[in-house]
């Protein structure tokens, strides 16, 4: 048997507005597990406002981390209040400061991930499904893999994104820690994975938390990571395991 993929599944930092316990718990907790951490996904909002000193806040916890990070824009990483940088140029400070530093997509011959954009400037909050964006994540997803995962900020409607063949959906945006089966209108259903805000004081009665997937095969378990007085704690007993459906 094939050592599993350990993937990290992080989002919503939010630098600008940190909930500073959480963030140092984080830190320690990456550190404490690099060597046997495969992949970091991180599903958007970085930061608060967009500010250049909320970017470089996040700039300089990603020098902190020695593990390949996957990397998607939220809507809080582009300006809402300078409609100038906003409709111009509203991923530049993003681009220089995260997507610089961290890759859009991952591949190690088993398991592929494809991040895709679903910041829509004109209504930054809801969201939406780029076709240019659905495009490339297909196209990536061509070559043979066992397990294909897409990771956005935004939790769509599953027909939104159904044109992609994904087997996991990774998303943040809500705050929220949910792990649901999703019904696929055109094909087998898919793993959606939420996870709540990893280091922010933005909490919406939930604690900061975060997900580690396990993947052997087609098998993958999800394991809940929350902030207590001693750290990211999880109990064996909140291991989640699921088979994903076959490909077609």
């Amino acid at each position: 048997m094939h050592r599993p993929l350990r993937v990290l599944h992080i989002s919503d930092l939010h630098f600008g507005r940190i909930h500073r316990q959480a963030l140092d718990w984080l830190i320690h907790y990456l550190n404490a597990q690099r060597n046997s951490l495969d992949l970091i996904v991180a599903t958007g909002d970085w930061t608060q406002r967009a500010r250049l000193s909320q970017f470089r806040q996040a700039r300089a916890f990603l020098k902190e981390i020695h593990i390949p990070v996957v990397s998607v824009a939220g809507n809080h990483d582009v300006p809402l209040y300078n409609l100038w940088i906003r409709f111009v140029s509203p991923f530049h400070r993003y681009q220089k400061y995260i997507a610089r530093h961290t890759q859009d997509h991952f591949r190690d011959g088993h398991v592929s991930v494809a991040g895709i954009c679903s910041v829509d400037i004109l209504t930054p909050v809801a969201g939406r499904a780029h076709s240019r964006e659905l495009k490339r994540a297909r196209e990536f997803f061509e070559l043979p893999s066992k397990v294909r995962i897409l990771a956005l900020h935004h939790p769509l409607p599953l027909v939104e994104l159904s044109s992609v063949p994904a087997d996991i959906i990774l998303s943040g945006h809500a705050h929220t820690s949910k792990i649901e089966w999703l019904e696929n209108p055109s094909g087998p259903k898919v793993l959606h994975i939420s996870s709540g805000t990893s280091s922010s004081s933005r909490l919406r009665e939930e604690v900061n938390s975060f997900h580690l997937l396990e993947i052997v095969g087609r098998n993958v378990s999800v394991q809940t990571f929350a902030l207590s007085d001693q750290g990211f704690e999880a109990e064996a007993s909140s291991i989640k395991n699921f088979k994903l459906p076959e490909l077609p």
